[in-house]
């Protein structure tokens, strides 16, 4: 009797525990279109969910854990052009795989002043 109780027990605790860890994870990388070179420190924001996203590492890759769902992915970096990738669909307890190639965007900077007078000024 006491072992079917906790038999039943052992059950219930893992049906629940597959009802309430509904995620999967995103994996991937970020490179250079043109010459394929990781790029480290870029942003890869879940569009869908408020404050969720990570950065690359140096070796350009990332990782994500998020509910299972079907998410855009928005990839950015200061010099190159974002890059949104959509539909793209996590289930439980898998990985997606979404390698990313952004382009180079030159930044457009305003005309700066150099003088020689402004740290005499004290």
């Amino acid at each position: 009797m006491l072992r079917d109780v906790a038999l039943s027990l052992a059950v219930l605790c893992v049906l629940f525990s597959e009802a309430y860890s509904q995620t999967g994870t995103i994996i991937g990388s970020v490179a250079d279109s043109k010459i394929g070179d990781p790029i480290v420190g870029a942003n890869v924001i879940v569009v869908e969910i408020k404050n969720m996203g990570t950065m690359s590492d140096i070796n350009g890759r990332f990782k994500l854990a998020v509910p299972v769902g079907t998410y855009s992915l928005r990839i950015s970096m200061l010099g190159y052009r974002a890059v949104v990738k959509t539909d793209v669909i996590v289930r439980t307890g898998s990985e997606i795989r979404v390698n990313v190639r952004i382009n180079e965007m030159p930044l457009q900077l305003g005309r700066v002043t150099v003088s020689p007078d402004y740290f005499e000024r004290v």
